[in-house]
């Protein structure tokens, strides 16, 4: 009987954990810090990447924004950087 009665809670606590991975929560967005790199003299673009690594991702554009207060790029006479905060898709969640 208490075999019986283990056995019935433990495969509950299973069957609850299956349910709970076939339907995950969507995954947020993320919202990283873009520097466009453009030529003083003509105004053209000349390259654009994506800042540091996932210490520079955020989970709201106004944390992006303001460490976009605090980050100023070094500009000289020949180029300039703007840097600006984009939104990228939420992550994919693999389930195994």
């Amino acid at each position: 009987m208490k075999m019986a009665t283990a056995f019935v809670v433990l495969s509950g606590f299973l069957a609850g954990q299956v349910a709970h991975a076939e339907q995950p929560d969507s995954p947020r967005p993320r919202w990283i810090i873009v520097a466009t790199i453009i030529d003083r003299t003509t105004g053209q673009q000349l390259g654009q990447s994506k800042l540091g690594g996932p210490e520079l991702e955020f989970e709201d554009a106004a944390r992006c924004k303001s460490m976009l207060e605090k980050l100023h790029p070094v500009e000289n006479e020949h180029v300039g950087a703007v840097l600006t905060c984009e939104k990228l898709p939420g992550r994919a969640v693999t389930l195994l």
